[in-house]
């Protein structure tokens, strides 16, 4: 895709690769306050033309060879419908340096892993992280139970969040929060999520930090309210990382990506939930660049979720995420998830595209906006300058169907194009968007037959959590596949505050521990989330992005609670599962 095709069909990549500005309240940024917040490395001019004009047909050059040490001529012109714009050196310096730029991974050769249905083995790095993790979760089993413990028994547990907005990240926040304080959280192998509880996955991820070290500054930026202000007061708040916008956009600019408004979404979410550290470093903050942080075993398996639509957008295959690999369930080819966003053919990549950053990635598992994108607009339009490059968009927007959507579409390549073993060989492009427009918990992922959990904790704050449709969902999906699962009592699910599910000694099913997001009268008899919920969602609705601490201390104390009172059913799951492990060994 040419330059050109970029500006005219996709114009919020405007925002920040001409550095045409996001205005703030007073002044427009400036070309050279835009650069002094861009890391520009020292090239010639003639270098930076000759690489170019390699890549990109759209741009013309000016420059005087020869002029001498510190100064430059060096001016490009990008020209759209035979209008030419200008294009200053520092962003020209910013393209070759991407292109030409040592990521860890840039000279790596992606390859397809074959699978396909009923074989979908783990890789070889989940496996090895696995009895990394088996030996880090012994010492707290062990220091538990009061006894030595095979790393063969220890009981595989995985923690799942649902969607729900901030109402499902703090949700998830929370009960982790509970289980780090009794250091149960070190027992747990898989911590996954859809939407909203991916958020707090990835920020945790990103910070490297022991859990509880993380928590508090955690809290304190959702408070700030940077994603909600960006929404309602047309984006004002950005032009302070006007730096990290121009660096993420220029990025996808330059390896010829399709930049859409999950880029933008994604960059809010990140600008807001991350540590100052990793905004920093944005772009480079890659999913994939944890895999060896996670190989040692201390933290969870990460595990984000997307879904492909297909037939007419009526079907969806689960998409999973993790720092090892991206498995599309509906394909028979898996991804090193490095490679994500490649071109490939026949299951080799062609190109040495960097990772997609985390922030985006987060973008896509949690993309269902509650406000429709015909309302968003109108509020950043006015700060997006010079406004007749937008007109196109905005056209789209408001005199199209497109300004209803509420969900929308990534457009990642397809790693499996020309792969014929593959099952999807045509599409250059697949569409990732939220998992909950199909399910609002991981349902492949935790079922997935090679990754055997033992122990399943739902974390369930979905909108409609008081009627358990989650758990519908995963046991019919459990049951149609042939995977075992206990029997649920349903109304005990509804009811009570937890469930715990156990099919007893003689079965192999999973325990399932459920906590909705319900009253708890020991915790504040006043605060009832499904009461709420059912009546509108109060300041828990899905759309809000605004908690105040007060709030924010209030839902997440509420399962943090949760994980205090289940710390002694979770033990005693363990200890049913090494029973269960130690019997079936003996025959």
């Amino acid at each position: 895709m040419s330059l050109k095709e970029f500006f005219s069909f996709t114009p919020l990549i405007v925002i920040a690769a001409l550095a045409l500005s996001i205005s703030n309240t007073t002044r427009t940024i400036t070309d050279q306050e835009l650069e002094s917040l861009i890391q520009v490395p020292e090239v010639s001019d003639q270098e930076i033309v000759e690489t170019l004009s390699r890549h990109y047909d759209d741009i013309s050059f000016s420059f005087t060879p020869g002029t001498r040490s510190g100064t430059s001529s060096l001016e490009g012109k990008l020209t759209i419908d035979g209008a030419q714009y200008p294009v200053p050196r520092f962003f020209l310096a910013f393209l070759y340096h991407l292109l030409l730029n040592s990521e860890p991974t840039k000279w790596s050769e992606a390859h397809i892993r074959r699978v396909w249905e009923g074989n979908r083995p783990l890789p070889q790095a989940e496996q090895s992280y696995l009895k990394a993790r088996n030996k880090y979760a012994k010492k707290v089993i062990e220091e538990y139970l009061q006894e030595e413990v095979d790393e063969a028994f220890i009981p595989r547990i995985a923690v799942i969040g649902s969607g729900g907005g901030f109402r499902a990240m703090l949700a998830t926040a929370g009960f982790c929060e509970g289980l780090a304080d009794t250091s149960l959280l070190d027992t747990v192998h898989y911590l996954g999520g859809v939407s909203g509880s991916t958020w707090l996955i990835g920020s945790w991820l990103a910070s490297k930090k022991p859990y509880l070290d993380f928590y508090q500054g955690f809290k304190e930026r959702v408070a700030s309210t940077l994603l909600d202000e960006a929404l309602t007061k047309g984006g004002q708040n950005l032009a302070a990382f006007m730096g990290t916008i121009a660096e993420t956009f220029i990025r996808r600019l330059a390896y010829h990506e399709i930049p859409t408004i999950i880029d933008l979404y994604g960059l809010l979410i990140g600008l807001e939930l991350f540590e100052d550290h990793t905004k920093g470093h944005y772009a480079q903050t890659t999913l994939a660049s944890f895999a060896d942080y996670v190989s040692q075993g201390t933290v969870p398996l990460p595990i984000g979720t997307s879904v492909n639509p297909y037939e007419a957008n009526t079907k969806f295959h689960e998409v999973e995420f993790t720092p090892f690999e991206v498995m599309h369930y509906g394909v028979n080819g898996a991804c090193p998830t490095f490679g994500f966003g490649r071109k490939f053919k026949c299951g080799k990549s062609t190109t040495k595209h960097p990772a997609l950053s985390l922030g985006y990635l987060m973008g896509i598992w949690g993309s269902a906006f509650t406000l429709a994108l015909k309302q968003i607009f109108p509020i950043i339009a006015k700060e997006l300058k010079p406004s007749f490059l937008f007109k196109p968009l905005q056209t789209a927007i408001m005199q199209t169907p497109l300004g209803e959507f509420q969900i929308f579409p990534s457009f990642v390549r397809n790693p499996v194009r020309s792969f014929q073993a593959g099952g999807d060989p045509h599409a250059e492009f697949h569409i990732h968007i939220d998992a909950g427009a199909a399910h609002n918990i991981p349902i492949k992922p935790v079922l997935r037959e090679e990754r055997n959990i033992d122990i399943l904790i739902i974390v369930e704050a979905s909108a409609d959590c008081y009627n358990a449709p989650n758990l519908h969902i995963l046991e019919n999906a459990a049951r149609q596949s042939g995977k075992l699962f206990p029997a649920i009592d349903y109304k005990r699910a509804i009811t009570q505050k937890y469930s715990i599910f156990y099919d007893g000694p003689d079965s192999s099913a999973p325990i399932i521990i459920y906590v909705p997001l319900a009253k708890n009268d020991d915790y504040d008899p006043s605060f009832d989330p499904q009461e709420l919920l059912r009546n509108g969602g109060g300041f828990i609705n899905t759309g809000n992005f605004a908690y105040t601490p007060e709030q924010i201390d209030r839902l997440t104390g509420l399962t943090e609670r949760a994980a205090h009172e289940l710390a002694p059913t979770i033990v005693d799951a363990i200890r049913a599962v090494i029973t269960r492990k130690k019997v079936q060994k003996l025959g």
